[in-house]
């Protein structure tokens, strides 16, 4: 597998898509960088990628069923979730799509696109930024360093061994995926965080209310609404919500 790493940079996506264009990534590839300047989530929302973070992007060139694309984005929390494990004895959770969290605090997210047959994972994890400094009213990330009450390596010796322990991780599930996804989707499930409690989920400008009762074998997320019916979404922003009251707990 290719390698390329970076002090600072604009995105991982971004460069991983100039390298595909240039035609310099055949197969498989890995896009670091110490620094994102201009580092990106879900449509196009701006992701602080300061140092003291794992930034990535895992180019995969999917030997699997197109149907199965959709899969992904929750192949890479799983493999997220079970690197942030091993590295750092984390219990982290997921909330659909893209969300990785601890005790309810943003820890890391995903990004997944596609681009000339490839898949490409953008991951980001913070694992020593000092948020609790950085913190906005209604943002409120958490870093590894936090969760796991001080870090057994220097931060960098950290994100390194991250990288490496995702990267393990996505070989693993991508292995899994072809013959059982089933695995994948069932292993996504038990680190989920909104299943059985009240979700508000916003896509466009239509608001949705229900409760949250499971994923669909293509991923979908499946929300019971108040007249009982069960409603697929395929996108959208998910944010928890207190019973009987008006406030997100988690955005």
């Amino acid at each position: 597998m290719k390698r390329y790493h970076y002090r600072e940079i604009g995105s991982t996506n971004d460069e991983a898509r100039r390298l595909l264009g240039e035609g310099r990534i055949q197969g498989s590839a890995l896009v670091t960088a110490e620094v994102q300047t201009g580092g990106r989530g879900r449509n196009e929302r701006r992701w602080m990628s300061p140092r003291g973070g794992l930034w990535m992007t895992r180019v995969l060139s999917p030997d699997v069923r197109e149907v199965l694309w959709s899969i992904y984005p929750l192949l890479a929390g799983v493999a997220a979730v079970g690197a942030i494990h091993a590295i750092a004895g984390v219990q982290a959770e997921l909330k659909w799509p893209n969300d990785v969290l601890w005790e309810g605090r943003k820890l890391g997210g995903i990004l997944c696109e596609s681009l000339q047959g490839h898949i490409l994972i953008g991951l980001g994890i913070n694992v020593s930024i000092g948020w609790e400094r950085r913190a906005t009213p209604g943002f409120e990330p958490v870093d590894l360093q936090t969760a796991a009450g001080g870090l057994k390596a220097s931060p960098p010796e950290v994100i390194a061994d991250l990288a490496d322990g995702v990267n393990c991780h996505i070989d693993r599930w991508c292995a899994v995926l072809e013959e059982n996804p089933e695995q994948v989707l069932g292993t996504w499930r038990r680190h989920c965080c909104i299943f059985g409690r009240d979700v508000r989920v916003l896509t466009g400008e239509q608001v949705y209310e229900g409760v949250a009762r499971d994923i669909g074998g293509d991923g979908a997320l499946m929300v019971e609404m108040p007249n009982g019916r069960v409603r697929r979404f395929y996108s959208g922003d998910v944010s928890l919500r207190l019973r009987g009251e008006g406030n997100d707990c988690i955005r």
